[in-house]
This record gives structure tokens, C-alpha cells and sequence, in this order.
């Protein structure tokens, strides 16, 4: 209930900000990945059961699922920042995603390692290059079941799924990060 609360305080001063706004000002707003989602109800904190991942990623998710469902844990994000920007101003917020790969983060509780995990999507985007704008538009076919079907990592370390063609609309991927 924290969580909930915390956004709804948020967003409340985000529309008191957007409210004193000129019609020709803009605000850029950065976050990681949820916190910007277009559509976060459909963003899931528990992997993806797909084929795709393979049977160790659906084992996983099965796991969480029941996890969560034992503990009563909220398995979908229910609201963000982002998801209450492009309701208010549908077709103005553009969403871009920052995913990276493997490195040290800057968290609250101090540095942390991250390293590569074989069903995410970082997994794959660390195999084109080591950094790169990814436009979610206008797709290969190919690609549209691969990024429907996304687990991919939170800030904390956990996994969650999305479509992420529904959730941002680029993703900037990043394979090393380093936290000094």
C-alpha cells in the first residue's frame, strides 16, 4: 500500500508541475524502465512463461507465480508516472526505456553487481552491441515475438515481463555500466 500511496504523491505533484506549463514548454522526466511504462496493470513482476526463454526461465516463473499468489504479493505493477502521463496527453509522451546488461549500479544501500541473465532481454540486446537506440515502431516481424513476450530486470535485480512494444516506445540499451 506504501508503493501506491507514494505514486499517487507522485503524480499529484507531477500535475501540479505540468499545470504551470506553457503550451509550447516541455518536461523531460527520467527513470528506469516501470516508472515510465505506458501501460503499467500489464507489466508483471514475475517472469514470462514462454518457450522462448527455455524450460530453467519457465520453472522460474512458475515458482514466482505461485509465489506471489501464496503471499497475496501484487503480481502486476498497477500505475506509474508514465502510464498517468500518456493517459492525461495521449500521443504527446514519448517513452524511452534504459536497459543495460552487466556491471555495477548505484543503489541506495550502496554499489551492487549486476551480470547477465540468459532469459531477458538484455541477454539478447547484449549480443548487438554495446550500446544502442532501439525504436519500438515500425518493427521486423521477426522481432515482435521476441519483444511481446520481454522478461527483463528491475533495478533491485528481480525479473519482470512486458510487452515492451506496449510499454515504451524505444529502448536504449546499454551492455556495461559501471557505478564509481
Amino acid at each position: 500500500m506504501l508503493w501506491a500511496e507514494r505514486e499517487r504523491s507522485m503524480m499529484q505533484y507531477l500535475d501540479e508541475i505540468v499545470d504551470t506549463l506553457g503550451h509550447d514548454d516541455r518536461l523531460v522526466l527520467l527513470g528506469h524502465n516501470g516508472h515510465l511504462s505506458k501501460d503499467a496493470p500489464t507489466l508483471c513482476f514475475h517472469p514470462r512463461q514462454s518457450t522462448l526463454w527455455g524450460i530453467r526461465s519457465w520453472l522460474c516463473a512458475l515458482g514466482r507465480r505461485t509465489f506471489f499468489k501464496l503471499t497475496r504479493y501484487p503480481m502486476n505493477m498497477g500505475s506509474s508516472v508514465g502510464t498517468h502521463l500518456h493517459r492525461r496527453f495521449p500521443g504527446q509522451v514519448l517513452s524511452v526505456w534504459m536497459l543495460y546488461g552487466r556491471g555495477r549500479l548505484m543503489m541506495l544501500k550502496g554499489p551492487r553487481t549486476i551480470r547477465l541473465h540468459g532469459d531477458t532481454i538484455e541477454s539478447l540486446l547484449a549480443r548487438v552491441g554495446d550500446r544502442f537506440l532501439l525504436p519500438l515502431k515500425d518493427l521486423d516481424p521477426r522481432a515482435r515475438p521476441i519483444l511481446s513476450e520481454a522478461n527483463f530486470r528491475l533495478s533491485w535485480g528481480s525479473c519482470a515481463s512486458a510487452d515492451l512494444t506496449a510499454q515504451a516506445d524505444a529502448v536504449y540499451f546499454i551492455r556495461d555500466v559501471h557505478a564509481e
